[in-house]
């Protein structure tokens, strides 16, 4: 699995460097390159936040949603859902 990760890394670097003039292009990549960082930090704390979530959380962020807060009710949300699932 680590070395499919490094693989596709390294594709999207050569991309990036043979498309350097496409910024829109550029941008992308590196999105993608810090998601997956940014993933596996997550998957490393143990945080059960998938991609899709993390990029949700991501772009609130960039929106201007404060991170505490948007922390708070992630935090939240996940002990709601380990109570219901107690019940269940």
């Amino acid at each position: 699995m680590e070395s499919s990760k490094s693989a596709l890394l390294a594709q999207a670097s050569e991309t990036v460097e043979s498309k350097s003039n496409n910024t829109p292009y550029l941008r992308e990549i590196k999105k993608f390159s810090w998601l997956v960082v940014v993933h596996e930090i997550s998957k490393l704390l143990n945080t059960g936040l998938d991609r899709e979530t993390l990029t949700i959380l991501i772009s609130l962020c960039e929106s201007g949603v404060n991170p505490e807060a948007l922390a708070a009710v992630v935090k939240e949300l996940a002990r709601e859902n380990v109570g219901q699932a107690r019940k269940a």
